[in-house]
C-alpha cells in the first residue's frame, strides 16, 4: 500500500510539475538597495520572461502585447515624475545633491510602481525560485530562475485589455440597430396606436442595459438612426478594399448589433380571450471598420400563451418578454465585444491557379488561423474562374503578412503554393502537381 502511495504522489508532482513554465529574470542592482527590493524586481523580471513564453504558445503577438504596456507604463512614469519634481520643488537652478536625491527617489517609486501595472502579478498564480545569482564579474548584476503556473483566462483578458486600444478617447460606439416583424398580427391588435412607442420602450431599456455592463472598449452605447444610419449605408457601399481609409469619424473602431426580433400569433380564442404567440429572434455583431460580422446570436424560441382580462394589457405582456428574450444573450455579446482588438492596416491579396473555390477557402481560413497574433480578418471580395481577391484586415504592417505567408507555405505540404511580385497586391500562386505519364512497357 505505501508503494502505490508513494507513486500517486509522484506522479501528482509530475503533473504539477507540467503546469509550470520556466523564466528567467535579469535586474541591474544599485548599491544600497535592500534584498527584498532586489528580489521582487527579479521575480517581476522572471514573470516578464514566462508570461512572453505563454503568449507564444498561445499565438498571440508579444511584440504588440509589451509595446503597448511599455507605452503605457512609460505614461504612468511621467506622471510621477512630474509629481515627484513638484513634491522636492526639483528645477534647473537645484544643486547636485537635490537632483541626486531626486534621480534616487524617481528610480525607487518607478520600479516599485510597476511591480503591480497592468495586474501582472495577478496572472502567474503561484511560483517557485529555483535560483537567485549574481554575476562574478559584476556583483550588482543579478539574475533569477524560477517556475511559474499562468491562469490562462486571467492572461488573456490582460492581453486584450492592453492590445486592443491605448487611449479611451480612441474607442468607438456600439450602435444597436433593432428590426421587428410581426405575423398574423398589427400594432393596432396590439393596442398601440404608434409603432414607435412599442420599439422605444424595449431600445431604451436594452441600451440602459449595456450602458450599465459597457465593456472597457466602448465609450458609448447609441441607436442607429437618422444622419448616421443614411452616412452608414453610404459606407457600406464602398468596396472592401476602401473602407478602411474612407471611415466616417464616428465609426473608427465602432461595432453594430443587428438584432431582429419576430412575433408571431399562433392562436387566437376570442370567446375565452386567449392569445398563443411564438417568438424567436437573432442578432449579428458587425466591425464597421471591415463589415466583418465578428459574431452571430440565437435567442431562444418560445411558445407563451396568454388569458387576458381588462386589468391585463397585451401590449405591455409583450413587450416584457421580448425585453427579457434577448437579455440571455446580452452577457455573450458584452463578451465579444472586449476580445476585439482594432485593426490598423489593410491588404489586397490575389490567389492565382488554383483548381476550385475550396481551395481558396481553406488556404484563407489557414491565413486567418495563422494570423492571430496579428488581430487577423479576411473577406474574399471576389472569386474568378483565374482569381480570387482577398482583403486582409490587420494589426500590423506588410512585411508581417509576407512573413506569415512564408512560414505558411513550409508548412503546408498538401497545397502548394508561391509568392508573386505584384505592384498592388501581394501575389499567391498555385503550384499544381503534374503526373507524369506511365511509360509504355
Amino acid at each position: 500500500m505505501k508503494y502505490v502511495l508513494i507513486l500517486c504522489l509522484v506522479l501528482s508532482n509530475f503533473v504539477l510539475a507540467q503546469d509550470f513554465t520556466r523564466g528567467v529574470g535579469y535586474f541591474y542592482a544599485h548599491s544600497g538597495d535592500r534584498h527584498e527590493f532586489i528580489k521582487k524586481q527579479l521575480v517581476y523580471e522572471g514573470f516578464k520572461n514566462i508570461i512572453s513564453k505563454e503568449l507564444e504558445k498561445m499565438g498571440l503577438n508579444k511584440e504588440v502585447f509589451w509595446k503597448k504596456y511599455e507605452a503605457m507604463l512609460n505614461e504612468e512614469f511621467d506622471k510621477i515624475e512630474s509629481d515627484l519634481r513638484s513634491k522636492l520643488n526639483i528645477t534647473a537652478k537645484s544643486s547636485a545633491a537635490q537632483k541626486n536625491r531626486f534621480k534616487q527617489a524617481l528610480r525607487e517609486k518607478k520600479l516599485n510602481y510597476r511591480l503591480g501595472f497592468g495586474d501582472l502579478n495577478t496572472i502567474i498564480n503561484r511560483y517557485s525560485i529555483k535560483k537567485l545569482s549574481r554575476s562574478q564579474k559584476n556583483a550588482n548584476s543579478r539574475s533569477i530562475n524560477l517556475e511559474g503556473a499562468v491562469d490562462k483566462n486571467k492572461l488573456t483578458k490582460v492581453y486584450y485589455d492592453f492590445v486592443s486600444d491605448s487611449k479611451r478617447s480612441e474607442y468607438g460606439s456600439l450602435y444597436l440597430n433593432i428590426n421587428y416583424i410581426l405575423e398574423d398580427i398589427t400594432y393596432t391588435e396590439l393596442g398601440i396606436e404608434n409603432e414607435k412607442d412599442f420599439s422605444n420602450v424595449i431600445k431604451s431599456k436594452w441600451i440602459e442595459w449595456f450602458n450599465k455592463n459597457k465593456p472597457g472598449n466602448i465609450s458609448k452605447i447609441t441607436e442607429l438612426a437618422g444622419k448616421d444610419q443614411a452616412k452608414l449605408n453610404d459606407y457600406l457601399k464602398l468596396p472592401a478594399n476602401k473602407m478602411l481609409s474612407n471611415i466616417p469619424p464616428m465609426f473608427v473602431n465602432s461595432l453594430l448589433l443587428d438584432l431582429e426580433v419576430k412575433i408571431e400569433r399562433v392562436k387566437y380564442d376570442k370567446r375565452k380571450n386567449e392569445y398563443e404567440f411564438r417568438y424567436s429572434g437573432a442578432g449579428y455583431l458587425k466591425e464597421l471598420q471591415t463589415n466583418l460580422v465578428v459574431d452571430t446570436y440565437e435567442f431562444s424560441e418560445e411558445l407563451k400563451k396568454y388569458s387576458l382580462n381588462d386589468d391585463i394589457s397585451l401590449a405591455n405582456i409583450i413587450v416584457n418578454h421580448v425585453y427579457r428574450m434577448a437579455l440571455g444573450s446580452f452577457p455573450q455579446i458584452v463578451s465579444s465585444i472586449k476580445n476585439i482588438t482594432n485593426i490598423n492596416s489593410i491588404q489586397n491579396l490575389e490567389i492565382i491557379n488554383y483548381d476550385n473555390m475550396y481551395q481558396v477557402v481553406s488556404l484563407v481560413d489557414d491565413i486567418q488561423s495563422k494570423g492571430i497574433r496579428y488581430s487577423l480578418r479576411t473577406h474574399i471580395s471576389h472569386f474568378g474562374k483565374n482569381k480570387a481577391e482577398v482583403v486582409l484586415f490587420f494589426d500590423g504592417k506588410e512585411s508581417d503578412i509576407k512573413a506569415l505567408l512564408r512560414s505558411l507555405q513550409a508548412a503546408k505540404k498538401d497545397q502548394s503554393f508561391e509568392l508573386v511580385d505584384s505592384d498592388n497586391a501581394i501575389r499567391l500562386k498555385f503550384i499544381q502537381n503534374v503526373k507524369e505519364p506511365a511509360k509504355k512497357i
